[in-house]
């Protein structure tokens, strides 16, 4: 059995997180609605609407995920409230990864093999240009650590060829705060930076 914090000021700071975490991925949803979504559907009509319909079915398993976390916040018996808020969070984790696997596995093949390199980094450009600079750097938060040495090389090979130097600067500070410092160290080395 799964050990579940009890005292107020754990379970405040793992709300706290889910919060934010919460945020970022409706956000994310959102961003890939407005921009991927409607590319996969001129080429992949039927792949576009069965994502779509598990956008939306995560969507209301994360509201429930939220309202167990809230329960949670406020119950006299935090270790019940918290084993429930677990089961939400495992219940919706196990289909949110099979999403993102078809994803990257189904649809990404589909536009990769439909669009030129040069299109694709124009939609990813007008997606990250969509959003504001101290909200990208809460996605990048959590996207730095998740990404290999390669990814972390290429997005910083990028920003040193075309960003301005203090988005340069600022994604570079990020990262030393978010990544151990052998990581961070192999990316400043790999990239020159």
């Amino acid at each position: 059995m799964s050990r579940v914090p009890e005292h107020e000021a754990s379970v405040g700071e793992l709300v706290e997180r889910f919060r934010a975490i919460e945020s970022v991925l409706k956000e994310h949803a959102a961003h890939e609605d407005r921009w991927v979504e409607p590319v996969l559907r001129e080429l992949r009509p039927d792949l576009a609407e069965e994502l779509a319909g598990e956008h939306t079915r995560l969507h209301a398993q994360l509201e429930e995920v939220a309202a167990a976390f809230a329960t949670w916040t406020a119950a006299g018996d935090r270790m019940t409230a918290g084993h429930l808020a677990h089961g939400a969070l495992a219940a919706f984790v196990g289909p949110y990864l099979t999403h993102m696997s078809r994803e990257e596995n189904e649809a990404m093949p589909v536009i990769q093999a439909a669009m030129a390199d040069e299109q694709i980094l124009a939609i990813s450009a007008n997606l990250r240009g969509s959003i504001p600079p101290p909200r990208l750097a809460e996605f990048m938060a959590f996207m730095l650590p998740a990404m290999n040495i390669a990814e972390r090389s290429a997005l910083f090979t990028g920003l040193k060829a075309n960003a301005p130097a203090e988005v340069l600067d600022g994604m570079c500070h990020l990262a030393a705060e978010v990544l151990d410092a052998a990581s961070w160290s192999a990316v400043c080395n790999h990239v020159g930076i």
